[in-house]
This record gives C-alpha cells, structure tokens and sequence, in this order.
C-alpha cells in the first residue's frame, strides 16, 4: 500500500551529510555503473497537443523577494483512513555561492508509524541543490531510505540546462541507472513544492510539468480550481487549490498500465503561499498530509 503513496508523501527525506558543492553518492556502490536505460520524451511538433509539455518556464513568476529563507521548517502529519501512519518534514538550508552562482539547500525527511508497519516501514532523507533564483533549477538530489529491509540510495544529477538527467540508485540490492531526456527543464519531487511557491498563482491557471521522484519521471499537469479555508499552525487560512494529475511516463523498462496519482495541493493565499495540505489519491488509497508546524530558525549545514 505505502509503495504506492512514497512518490508524493513519503519519498521526501534528507541526509545529514555535507551536499555542496561536491558530494558522492549515498550508500555503498560498485566501482562499476551499469550503463542508463534512457527514455525520451515527446517534444516540440513531434507530439501532439494533447503530449506536449511546456514545463513551469512558461508558468508566469512571481517578482518580489522568494517566499521562503534559509531556516524555514515545515512538518506535516501523514494520515490514511483518519489514522496517523507517519510524518513528513522539509526545510530551507544555508545559501551558498559556487562559480558566481547562488544555491539553497532543500532538506526533508520522512518516517511511518509502528502502527503502519504492519503494511511496511519507511525511513527516508532527501537533499536537493536549486539555484538560489525563481525558477530554482536543481543542480542535483541525493536520497537515502529503508523501505522494510530494503536499504535504497539515489544520486540524481541533472544536464542539459536541465532538459536531462540521471539517477544512478540502489533498489532491493541491486544498483542500476537510468535517465530521460524532455523538451523542458526537468525538476525533482521536493524542489518543486518549493518552485509551486514562486508561481504567480491565479484562479484557472494551469501548467504542466515532468518531475522526478521514486526513480521514475512523472508529468504532472494542474489546475488552480479555487480556494478554500484550511487550519494550521498559524490559524485558519485562505489557501489556492491546486488539482494536479501525475502520470509516470514511458520508459522501456516501465510496465505496460501506467501508474497514476491525483493530488490536491493547498497553498497559503499570504505571500508564503507555503503547501498547508496535500491529500493524494492512487488505486481506491487516499492519504492527506496536514501541516502541523511551521518554524523559522537558523539554518545549519547538516540540514538537521
């Protein structure tokens, strides 16, 4: 069951180690990568309207300051059934400055409850590098996770202006690679809750996007389809709701029925415009992650 929710929920983790500028993989690893099985995606007037994928580059951006700085912390509270099964954490980590450049450090982590481990356990951590601008372009994203007794690694590494990237990863003991190539810049699963944050959002908007998570590239297309009241930390908000569907996209070693999950993003009406609520749905399974705390403290270099 939580395999089927670690894409959106739960595969949002961070490592304590030193990421930046220069950090190996996680995990142990051969001397040997085995070569990447590479998928390529529609682009330009090869695909057809109904395929082709712009990416956030044609989302129009937000020009005041980000709506976020380095310490923020954002926790929420997984839920299935009603039932607490986990949480979820990300936060905002020191700037840094390489080859002119500004980066960000974006953390997160996540853990499942004892009362879920009678599905599976999970523990994860996750670590991205963006530049430090509007469209946060993520340099690369290191993930380390136990899934049950299965110990898993990811180096992703993006090329090509972002048009292209590579996860070389560790699953259920064997280490593989694999990577795709898209006609607009490619993003990761974290960094793009914080990219959602520099959109300058309105009612009807849509966009569409590739992103990466869980070893596998999904496109996800949204809509703003109204407002609504959601409770957190801070009291009631007004929040933007996001409708949004991701499909994992083709790859030759994917298989044949595609997998599919709808979630629903809430998004503070304020100037943070911060994720207050995010409740997905895939295969009759329909979980929530509320935001529970919302802090601002100083950031350090280990992330937590």
């Amino acid at each position: 069951m939580l395999k089927h929710l670690c894409p959106l929920l739960v595969l949002l983790g961070t490592t304590n180690a030193q990421a930046f500028p220069d950090q190996g993989p996680i995990g142990l690893r051969s001397s040997v990568t085995p070569p990447p099985n590479k998928a390529i995606l529609p682009v330009g007037t090869a695909a057809s309207s109904a395929d082709f994928c712009g990416g956030l580059g044609e989302v129009p951006r937000r020009t005041d300051a980000l709506p976020f700085r380095p310490g923020e912390e954002l926790a929420y509270e997984l839920r299935f059934a009603g039932a607490y099964i986990g949480r979820f954490e990300t936060k905002v980590g020191q700037a840094r400055r390489k080859d002119g450049q500004d980066y960000l450090t974006l953390f997160g982590r996540a853990r499942t409850s004892a009362f879920f481990s009678a599905f599976s356990t999970f523990e994860g951590r996750y670590q991205s590098v963006a530049r430090a601008d509007h469209h946060l372009a993520p340099e690369f994203a290191r993930v380390e996770a136990t899934f049950g007794d299965d110990q898993r690694w990811e180096k992703i590494n993006f090329g090509d202006g972002n048009r292209s990237l590579r996860d070389d990863f560790l699953f259920k003991g064997a280490q593989r690679a694999r990577s795709y190539d898209s006609n607009h810049a490619l993003t990761d699963l974290l960094t793009m809750l914080y990219q959602a944050r520099t959109i300058a959002v309105r009612p009807g908007l849509t966009a569409c996007q590739d992103v990466f998570g869980n070893r596998w590239l999904w496109r996800m297309r949204a809509e703003v389809v109204g407002t609504e009241r959601v409770d957190t930390p801070r009291g009631p908000m007004n929040a933007w709701k996001v409708k949004t569907h991701f499909s994992r996209a083709p790859h030759p070693e994917a298989p044949l029925k595609p997998q599919i999950i709808e979630l629903e993003l809430y998004l503070a009406q304020d100037g943070s415009q911060a994720p207050l609520k995010l409740v997905a749905h895939t295969l009759g399974i329909t979980a929530e992650a509320n935001l529970v705390r919302w802090a601002l403290n100083t950031p350090t270099d280990s992330g937590w």
